[in-house]
């Protein structure tokens, strides 16, 4: 078990290694430029962790939505065309 605040990785036992409430991950666009592919790459390790992810934009979704891990669900945050 790890302390609260200490920083420290749970180990087994630890209650919050247990712990797979859904997860949120924003980015601003999936261009495909730095930010965006880590933030996928972060979106699916969760998702394979057994966690349900949403990856949530609002920005441009580039010139094709990324193939993403079925547990992770792209959600787009801008608003309808006039």
């Amino acid at each position: 078990m790890t302390r609260a605040g200490s920083g420290a990785i749970p180990v087994a036992g630890d209650p919050r290694a247990a712990d797979r409430r859904p997860v949120a991950v924003l980015v601003g666009g999936l261009s495909g430029g730095g930010q965006a592919t880590v933030q996928v790459a972060l979106a699916e390790a969760l998702a394979r962790e057994g966690r349900t992810v949403d990856l949530l934009f609002f920005g441009s979704p580039g010139p094709a939505p990324p193939r993403l891990d079925p547990g992770v669900r792209l959600v787009d945050l801008r608003p309808p065309p006039p």
